[in-house]
């Protein structure tokens, strides 16, 4: 069962189409359910007992722990593929474009005409060791931003989605 109680610094978010990044290894994949924010880009986690009450705006998520080249950790959120799951090209190439950035320095670059995602490998060789940004999983969660977790109904988007306290 993983802890959802210690402080917090790691964000959720896409990396940017102009950095190099690497995604790092887990042990195992790092599924959860968010629900996203349409108006600031934003998903959230939602702890499990708050699923039901969410529905239905929660959705699975995966997330990969990224690193720039500058060393900066964060995770990418992408709506997990699911047997029942319509194909969606964005979604796809974006578990593509994250699991090549394991061996490759890369830049995640949207394509709008194409609908999808494409990576541009960086040209240089520039050294990488993973173990130096090695986590367990329980310590991914222990270092996700307290603010985008949604662990109660007072959350403001929580309010949001259900219409209370407009």
């Amino acid at each position: 069962m993983i802890n959802f109680t210690a402080p917090k610094t790691l964000l959720l978010k896409k990396p940017n189409p102009q950095e190099f990044i690497r995604t790092l290894d887990t042990e195992s994949d790092i599924l959860v359910k968010c629900v996203f924010d349409n108006s600031s880009h934003q998903a959230y986690i939602v702890i499990p007992e708050l699923w039901e009450s969410l529905a239905p705006d929660v959705t699975i998520f995966q997330l990969y722990h990224y690193v720039t080249r500058n060393g900066q950790q964060a995770l990418w959120p992408i709506k997990a593929v699911l047997q029942t799951s319509r194909r969606d090209t964005w979604i796809m190439s974006a578990h593509q474009v994250a699991n090549n950035a394991l061996s490759n320095w890369l830049r995640a670059i949207p394509n709008q005409s194409k609908r999808r995602y494409e990576s541009i490998v960086a040209s240089g060789t520039a050294s990488f060791n993973s173990s130096a940004y090695e986590l367990t999983n329980q310590q991914i969660f222990d270092q996700i931003n307290d603010d985008l977790i949604i662990r109660s109904l007072s959350h403001p988007l929580a309010k949001k989605l259900r219409g209370t306290g407009l």
